[in-house]
């Protein structure tokens, strides 16, 4: 494979494309104007990389890899920030570029004309929403979506329909809005949303769940098993949404796994869709347990990883806590089952 053509967009990037040898050159790109990730190859000298923001969105990142069977010549960052990274790891160049209108970030690299080059950019989701839930889960999606905001993500959106007016979620509230991202009480309309970070209901969550997150996990469940549906030879209905579901999927019981049905009155069962995330229909969804995994994590069926390296051996064991094993420095780990005996 060779370089891709110039320019492409980072959220629809699919596949290396050829490009014809004799084309060189810098790219005719005014940064206050022209918005995207240019590529091109001096005429006798290197390639170069190059993120430019679009006006009025904040910051943009795009982060990626650059493959290259006998390995690299030269690797320079040419306009480069504290917050870029350029990684030469042999066969591969790992970069990472933030910046915001009308500025630009860029780098450049060479390679043996004999290589064979491929450049992937990673896709960055069309639209986030973090759903943020009353307790201390919610917290941590309030915590989330100001760093996702910080990182460069700007379709970031905080669904957070019950709020506490107490510490400390006044000030994480106050930290969030400074950054810009919005806090809304429902979900943004199918189709506008690619991922979906569940915070809403933790280890602490007792059943029944009750309005007004009764319609918003009936939300995000319709969306999740009915995405992507076809009726008739024809696509009825947006893709689903990714979720990311932060220690115990909502609505779950925390030890016993999956919802059944309710009614809306937070009663009895009545109906065929539970208030609750569903079991990973589309495989693309996971679990991040907080310290250890829970037990009704056993029954989850989606990619499942382990974060917060926050419990001291001793206390878990005296607890009866089963710790997973981070290799090295690690503060997160992929233990995809059910993790062990949790917490």
């Amino acid at each position: 494979m060779t370089p891709v053509t110039s320019p492409f967009d980072p959220a629809t990037f699919s596949a290396c494309a050829p490009i014809d040898p004799a084309v060189c050159g810098s790219p005719n790109v005014d940064p206050a104007v022209d918005a995207g990730v240019f590529v091109w190859q001096e005429c006798e000298g290197p390639w170069n990389v190059m993120l430019t923001g679009p006006e009025g969105t904040g910051s943009v990142r795009v982060t990626g890899v650059i493959h290259a069977d006998d390995g690299f010549t030269s690797a320079t960052p040419r306009t480069f920030e504290s917050s870029d990274t350029l990684l030469d790891e042999g066969r591969r160049l790992r970069f990472g570029m933030l910046t915001s209108h009308p500025y630009n970030d860029r780098f450049a690299f060479d390679f043996a004309e004999s290589n064979a080059v491929c450049l992937d950019v990673d896709a960055l989701p069309n639209g986030l929403s973090v759903l943020a839930g009353p307790g201390n889960n919610g917290g941590d999606g309030l915590v989330a979506a100001r760093h996702l905001a910080l990182l460069g993500y700007t379709s970031v959106v905080v669904v957070y329909p019950v709020r506490r007016e107490r510490p400390p979620f006044v000030g994480l509230v106050a930290q969030l809005t400074a950054t810009g991202v919005p806090l809304v009480d429902a979900l943004p309309p199918a189709g506008a949303v690619d991922l979906i970070i569940d915070a809403l209901f933790g280890f602490s969550f007792v059943p029944p769940v009750r309005d007004p997150f009764v319609r918003l996990l009936t939300d995000v469940r319709r969306r999740q098993v009915e995405g992507g549906r076809v009726v008739d030879g024809a696509v009825d209905a947006p893709p689903p949404p990714a979720v990311l579901a932060v220690d115990v999927p909502s609505g779950w019981d925390v030890d016993g796994g999956e919802a059944p049905a309710q009614r809306a009155d937070g009663g009895g069962a009545d109906d065929d869709t539970p208030p609750a995330v569903a079991n990973n229909p589309s495989g693309r969804d996971a679990l991040i347990s907080l310290s250890a995994p829970k037990r009704g994590a056993r029954r989850w069926v989606g990619a499942h990883y382990v974060g917060g390296r926050f419990v001291p051996r001793a206390l878990a064991d005296a607890l009866g806590i089963a710790l997973v094993d981070y290799p090295a420095d690690a503060t997160i780990v992929r233990v995809d089952g059910g993790g062990g005996a949790g917490a």
